[in-house]
């Protein structure tokens, strides 16, 4: 459930808290910068990798549909808390099914996220280690059918929230306490852990790769070898490109984890806590938990800036900002 439901019962005690008012102060001012930011550069994002040099890469396609459930996970998951902080509406409280539909949005955008990043490493893994086994995996008539998988899949796994979650003191929130406690080890398993798992021994065998063949290159390129062994340049120039783009992932992943862990800690431990705490602890709670829950948002914002330590998409901003410029 949503990083605030478990709150709901003990909420009253603080709202006037220093510490509630500066969680309040959080949402209301810099929610909206990260909105802002993530629109453009998410839209950006997909706007650069839906060029035409960047059509037949399965690893751009994948970047796009991030880009397009970061979109989903900003203006379903922070949109709700700046409305709620700002205006004192909640759009999950306006009836039912918008407090069942909602929540299933949110955690479906996330999870969905998580799992197209996981994707997308799997076929750099696949195009680097496996390069002629790559047809089986990595091309653009099945890269659709793979994203339609994902999705079916993560539909199936948040169906839940349209019988486990409703209404109970003006607050949208798990029917029972069995579920709060359940649903968030299984966020963290599927929204984090199976991807980041997954995607860390990806990385460090793509990257175990690309050092094998860099020093290879290195090797060959020395003056005491024979010109005839050199390898061509366009080899070169492949090599250089397959290094840049495996930057630009890890840098995404560590991001991810590093950014997303914090929050989903919180909320399996919150369960064990709520009942228990003081009214001054239970106001740091709620200090870190908007703390953390702008990092997780943060997340979703910086995949744009991420993808500017790879050359070919650094080469294709400068190329649209002087066609522009001009």
């Amino acid at each position: 459930m949503s990083s605030n439901t478990s709150f709901s019962n003990k909420s009253s005690t603080i709202n006037n808290s220093a510490d509630f008012q500066t969680s309040l102060d959080i949402w209301i001012y810099f929610s909206p910068v990260l909105l802002v930011v993530g629109a453009f550069g998410n839209t950006a994002s997909i706007f650069i990798l839906t060029r035409r040099s960047f059509r037949k890469s399965t690893c751009m396609f994948y970047l796009t549909m991030l880009s397009v459930a970061d979109l989903m996970v900003l203006y379903t998951g922070l949109l709700r808390f700046w409305i709620r902080s700002a205006f004192s509406v909640d759009i999950r409280t306006l009836s039912i099914w918008s407090c069942k539909i909602h929540a299933f949005l949110v955690y479906f955008a996330m999870d969905f996220s998580s799992w197209v990043l996981m994707t997308v490493t799997l076929d750099r893994f696949v195009l680097v280690c496996f390069p002629f086994k790559a047809h089986l995996f990595s091309t653009m008539k099945k890269a659709p059918y793979v994203v339609l998988i994902l999705v079916l899949v993560l539909i199936s796994v948040n169906s839940h929230f349209f019988a486990t979650v409703t209404i109970k003191n003006s607050s949208c929130t798990y029917e029972n306490e069995i579920t709060m406690k359940v649903w968030p080890w299984v966020d963290l398993i599927v929204c984090n852990l199976i991807p980041f798992l997954v995607m860390l021994v990806c990385s460090i065998m793509i990257s175990r790769k690309v050092l094998q063949t860099n020093k290879r290159v290195a090797a060959q390129n020395t003056p005491s070898v024979p010109e005839e062994s050199v390898i061509p340049s366009n080899d070169s120039r492949r090599i250089l490109k397959t290094s840049s783009i495996t930057i630009m992932l890890l840098i995404i992943i560590f991001s991810f984890f590093l950014l997303t862990l914090p929050l989903v800690v919180f909320k399996i431990s919150l369960p064990y806590w709520i009942q228990v705490v003081t009214n001054s602890e239970l106001q740091m709670l709620e200090l870190v938990r908007t703390i953390f829950s702008m990092l997780q948002y943060t997340n979703h914002v910086i995949h744009f800036f991420c993808c500017l330590s790879g050359r070919r998409f650094r080469r294709e901003v400068r190329g649209i900002t002087c066609c522009y410029g001009n």
